[in-house]
């Protein structure tokens, strides 16, 4: 149950908050963790309304194609992925994070 461990994390990351009332999210497409699974492991530990904005991924590989990645499979907690050019695997420049963007509070 990864998903869990890292909504502890986000909940640990923000715990200099008081009085959170809403936070907004970006997830890579390559991130380890689909945005259901990560709506549904926040919304069981913080009652914040949550705002999930997905963030296509680019990458870059040896054979000089610079662009989206091709998804092979997605597990439970891995994202296979490859070039669409060749089929090896490329270094992630976007999309492989998870990055708070913005916590609003409470009045």
């Amino acid at each position: 149950m990864h998903e869990i461990a890292i909504a502890k994390k986000i909940v640990e990351d923000l715990s200099a908050y008081k009085n959170i009332k809403a936070v907004t999210i970006e997830l890579g497409e390559l991130a380890p963790i689909t945005a259901e699974e990560l709506e549904d492991a926040l919304s069981a530990l913080a009652n914040w309304k949550l705002k999930i904005i997905k963030k296509e991924s680019i990458v870059e590989c040896e054979c000089g194609y610079k662009g989206r990645a091709k998804i092979r499979e997605r597990k439970h907690d891995i994202v296979i992925y490859e070039c669409p050019n060749c089929g090896k695997i490329p270094e992630i420049i976007q999309g492989g994070d998870i990055v708070i963007k913005q916590v609003e509070i409470e009045d």
